[in-house]
């Protein structure tokens, strides 16, 4: 949403047909000369869509031949088999290609509403209500899906894909600290070496960095393993002209520990279904088509029995086997080898019939991005986006392996380390599903959290924890109990009660959740790092805050916002602080955008992008080798948003008016949690506002702001 609200901003300015706004009038700094990504499977190919924009070349190396055409391939056996691109993961694609969306429906994927289309099906509950949410994704093959991405990521100029390239090993640095390269054995058997500054490791198992680490006497990461020995049938069939218009796709959960059978239908391009039987604890393949309908019999209903059963034989069963899940916990390491970074399911393999991998891949994708962005400007990009990453990287990663681990634990025979508190996980879980069949706003949080489009700790937010616990007819222990888990340990210092109140369960509850959430970028009371996120140009006055929120992305601005808004907190947003009333500080939450500072130039149009959290500094250092300016104040740490919502008087006032005069569009996020681009024609009565009318209309995040030719200023003084 962010990045198509960005989009219009630029667009509004005649600059249509631009996917990506350009950061100055050169495009994106650079951070190297060249990146090679190992693999050119889902992961590999959104990473080097992340990476295009920020090095001269991209190189995918890929050890399979490819083709032209939608088709399976020896290095993802497990491509004949249903897969599935969760909402979450296809919004990730379309930021990082922008169409891509469009482009996999125009090749034949199914569009399906999900809960409105879908047929979930559990022991516990039954069948859940079929609810509009308007949350969509789309179905196909994963030769289809993958097709389409790769023919994205070879139309970018400086992406190129290599197959038949089978890697032999990341080349260490003389000094034996990172890599310098990448060798390998090309399509004509030649050996050579590829010199590159990043090497992003999506080879699937992460042999490549693994070796490296051995190579120089690196510890390998520790790895969390669940074994789930799962092995399934798959067929694929036409759609029988009788079938069912009261769903597009089925889901049919297992019973554990009684029954281990799930089952999936799902529609795929040219009019057919891809079905699957999984088992937990099969013995022998099933082999014939008349062996899977007997076994459909076995579900806990005959929705997947009565389906199949009108549809032609299919040509054979596929079949495929997956022993075991596996976190390689490289974000635990001291430091990875210079240069390296390893991806998807180089990182993380997922059980693959809960359909998590390809999203997993995509968002991990799409937060290299981001931490591609914030590097440009470091000193040292390439050890600042490897420590991002991984800083980060957990946070992707923990919804979906919580979601799928706590599942495949279910079964006595999975091996695994359970935890403490899994007994009470299960009971949370059958309250919850409980619950969203009562409530239609906790039926959307978990379709949400299930589709990655929110983190999992989204449930344990205090608007939807008393609504499950309405619907459970009494307050259940386990709620309170995971609501207080993952948090860090020790106790937090209480503040002196002059400084800040004492806070009720429910508020507790909700600030834990948001440090759950953003790691590392809430400070609260009595922690390392308050005084300064607290510090003003005027001396603060009152209650201080209960938290600040340390914001790099809309989404977290928009997390804050419903954290403050459910909870009946004050909120407020500091920019560069210099207000001169101090109202960058309030008693409830603040939501800090200094780490959203970026300015993009559009010299030939002569307007900038201007993130929320960027000083007037940060604008001249761009502006200024261009020969432009925007008006500023005349403090260079000054922050553009609220000087400019506030009227912004500053030394050019004479000549170009006020900062106010020149803001084009704005990109606010609103109370209800909206993202919405204002100017004089699209909610042009907001924009109207936010001209003079102050900051208490929505949260700013980016303007655009008119340039101006400035070639000089000469000063002096008069006596």
């Amino acid at each position: 949403m962010a990045g198509l609200v960005e989009q219009s901003l630029w667009s509004s300015e005649g600059n249509p047909g631009s996917s990506v706004p350009p950061r100055d009038g050169h495009g994106a700094p650079k951070l190297g000369g060249r990146a090679v990504v190992i693999g050119a499977g889902m992961g590999g190919l959104a990473a080097a869509g992340a990476l295009a924009k920020y090095f001269e070349r991209v190189d995918i190396l890929e050890r399979d031949r490819l083709t032209a055409s939608v088709g399976s391939r020896s290095g993802t056996p497990q491509d004949r088999h249903p897969h599935g691109l969760l909402a979450g993961g296809l919004r990730a694609l379309d930021q990082i290609f922008p169409g891509f969306k469009r482009d996999l429906a125009a090749a034949g994927a199914v569009p399906v509403a999900v809960a409105q289309d879908m047929q979930f099906e559990r022991p516990d509950v039954g069948v859940l209500p079929k609810r509009d949410f308007g949350i969509s994704l789309l179905c196909a093959t994963r030769p289809l899906i993958e097709l389409v991405l790769r023919r994205r990521a070879e139309a970018v100029a400086n992406i190129t894909l290599r197959p038949a390239c089978r890697v032999t090993g990341i080349v260490p640095t003389i000094g034996g600290a990172g890599a310098s390269g990448v060798q390998v054995v090309n399509g004509s058997g030649r050996s050579e070496t590829l010199d590159t500054d990043l090497v992003v490791d999506a080879s699937g198992r992460g042999a490549p960095t693994l070796t490296l680490l051995d190579a120089l006497g690196s510890d390998r990461p520790q790895t969390t393993e669940i074994g789930v020995d799962i092995s399934y049938a798959t067929a694929v069939v036409e759609i029988p002209p009788n079938a069912t218009t009261e769903w597009k796709a089925v889901l049919t959960f297992p019973d554990p520990p009684h029954l281990a059978l799930h089952a999936i239908i799902v529609p795929t391009e040219d009019g057919r279904w891809i079905t699957a039987i999984a088992d937990h604890s099969a013995t022998a393949w099933i082999e014939t088509w008349d062996a899977l309908l007997e076994a459909s019999r076995s579900l806990i209903t005959p929705t997947v029995y009565n389906a199949l059963r009108y549809a032609q034989p299919p040509e054979g069963i596929r079949h495929y086997r997956f022993p075991v899940s596996t976190w390689k916990h490289f974000e635990r390491l001291p430091r990875l080898p210079r240069g390296v970074l390893p991806v998807a399911d180089a990182f993380c393999r997922f059980n693959p019939i809960h359909g998590q991998g390809m999203s997993s891949a995509a968002k991990q994708a799409r937060l290299l991005q981001d931490v591609l962005s914030r590097a440009a400007a470091e000193p040292d990009p390439i050890a600042t986006v490897q420590a991002g990453f991984m800083a980060e990287v957990a946070s992707v990663l923990e919804t979906p392996w919580t979601m799928s681990t706590s599942a495949d634990l279910a079964f006595p025979q999975t091996r695994g380390e359970r935890p403490d508190n899994f007994a009470e996980a299960q009971q949370f879980e059958a309250a919850l599903f409980r619950a969203a069949v009562a409530d239609p706003v906790v039926h959307r949080a978990m379709i949400e959290v299930a589709q990655l489009l929110q983190s999992h700790h989204q449930l344990q937010e205090p608007d939807i924890m008393r609504r499950i616990e309405a619907a459970s007819g009494s307050r259940t222990p386990s709620l309170s109990l995971l609501a207080r888990g993952g948090a860090r340990g020790g106790r937090r210092p209480s503040p002196p009660e002059s400084e800040i109140q004492q806070m009720p369960d429910h508020i507790e509850g909700a600030l834990g959740s948001l440090e759950r959430q953003l790691p590392g970028r809430v400070s609260r009371p009595g922690e390392d790092g308050y005084a300064a996120a607290t510090a003003i140009w005027a001396k603060p006055v009152g209650p201080m805050p209960r938290a600040v929120v340390h914001c790099r992305t809309i989404e977290d601005v928009q997390l804050s916002i419903a954290i403050a808004r459910d909870c009946g907190l004050p909120l407020s947003v500091r920019g560069g602080g210099h207000d001169w009333a101090g109202r960058a500080l309030c008693p409830g939450i603040v939501i800090d955008l200094s780490g959203m500072n970026g300015v993009s130039v559009a010299a030939a149009h002569g307007s900038a992008i201007i993130s929320g959290g960027a000083r007037a500094l940060d604008v001249s250092r761009v502006t200024d080798p261009l020969g432009l300016a925007a008006p500023t104040g005349s403090v260079g740490a000054v922050g553009m948003a609220g000087l400019t919502l506030g009227g912004g008087y500053g030394p050019l006032i004479g000549r170009f008016g006020l900062a106010l005069d020149n803001l084009l569009a704005a990109q606010v996020v609103l109370a209800d949690g909206r993202v919405v681009a204002a100017d004089a024609t699209n909610e042009a009565e907001l924009f109207w506002a936010l001209r003079g009318g102050g900051g208490n209309f929505g949260v700013v995040t980016a303007m655009r702001h008119r340039l101006h030719n400035l070639l000089g200023v000469r000063s002096g003084m008069l006596v």
